[in-house]
C-alpha cells in the first residue's frame, strides 16, 4: 500500500493538464480566490489569491474541496466549515468558519499510464523496477526512523544519568534564539505574520523565550553530553568518512 500511495503521487506530479469549460469534478485543478471569516472577522492568513487546488488531494481542511464540486469558472460560492479540533493553529482549532470562494479556473488533469515508459523517465526500465526501487527507500526510510526514534530515547537515558556543572547563560540563550527563529519560521511557512501569532497565543516574544528555556537548556545539555562521550570515547569522524557520507 506505501508503494501504492508513492507511485500514484509520482504519477500525479507528472499529471498534464488542460482548460476546460465544464463543471468542477474530483482530480481536476481549480484556481480560486478564497477568503476565510471568523466571526465575521477576515482571519490573518485565510486569504489568497489565484490559489491552485487538486480537488480530492485533501490540501485543505476536511469539506473544502466538496463544497466546490459542481462549480465552474467565474462561479462563487459561500459556505461554512468547522476547523479540526487538532488543527495546527490552536486559536482556531474546533471553530467554525465562513468561506468565501471563486472560480478563476478549471483544469482538467491526466495522469500518465503506470507503464515501463513511466519507469524510463524516472531512470529506470520497468515497472517492476519502479517498484523494488520505491520500496527499498521507504525500507531505508522506515529503518532511519526507527533508529532516530531510538536515538533520541538513549540520549534521554544518558542525560538523565549525567552529572552537569552550570551551565553557560551564552549557550543557553544562543539554543533559546535558535529554537525561537526555528518557530518565526514555521509560523511564516504557515503564512501567518509573527505579530499576529503572538496575538493569537497572548504572548510576547519574550514569553516565548521563556518557554524555550527548559527544552534549550535540554538540547545544550545533550549537544554537551555526546560531546565529552566522544572525547572519552576518543570517537572521530575522518575526512574520507565525511566526504563518504556528503556523497550518500
Amino acid at each position: 500500500e506505501d508503494v501504492d500511495k508513492v507511485i500514484n503521487d509520482l504519477r500525479k506530479m507528472r499529471a498534464t493538464e488542460k482548460p476546460v469549460d465544464r463543471a468542477i469534478v474530483a482530480g481536476d485543478k481549480a484556481i480560486i480566490n478564497f477568503e476565510t471569516f471568523i466571526d465575521k472577522v477576515p482571519l490573518s492568513g485565510g486569504k489568497s489569491e489565484k490559489y491552485p487546488l487538486v480537488i480530492g488531494d485533501g490540501q485543505m481542511i476536511p469539506g473544502f474541496e466538496d463544497q466546490l464540486v459542481g462549480l465552474k469558472k467565474d462561479e462563487e460560492k459561500e459556505f461554512e466549515l468547522t476547523f479540526p479540533k487538532e488543527y495546527h493553529n490552536d486559536k482556531i482549532a474546533g471553530k467554525k468558519a465562513k468561506f468565501k470562494v471563486k472560480v478563476l479556473e478549471v483544469h482538467e488533469r491526466e495522469l500518465p499510464t503506470l507503464d515501463d515508459k513511466l519507469a524510463e523517465g524516472m531512470g529506470l526500465k520497468t515497472v517492476l523496477d519502479l517498484r523494488n526501487q520505491i520500496r527499498s527507500n521507504l525500507k531505508q526510510e522506515k529503518e532511519g526512523q526507527a533508529k532516530q526514534q531510538k536515538d533520541v530515547e538513549m540520549v534521554t537515558a544518558i542525560i538523565e544519568k549525567s552529572k552537569f556543572g552550570e551551565l553557560p547563560d551564552s549557550l543557553v540563550n544562543s539554543e533559546t534564539h535558535k529554537m525561537l527563529e526555528e518557530l518565526k519560521d514555521n509560523v511564516a511557512k504557515q503564512g501567518l505574520k509573527w505579530e499576529d501569532y503572538l496575538a493569537h497565543v497572548k504572548k510576547k516574544e519574550e514569553d516565548m523565550r521563556l518557554d524555550f528555556t527548559a527544552d534549550a537548556i535540554k538540547r545544550v545539555k545533550t549537544a554537551l553530553a555526546i560531546r565529552q562521550i566522544a572525547i572519552d570515547e576518543n570517537i572521530a569522524a575522518t575526512e574520507q568518512e565525511i566526504e563518504a557520507e556528503a556523497d550518500r
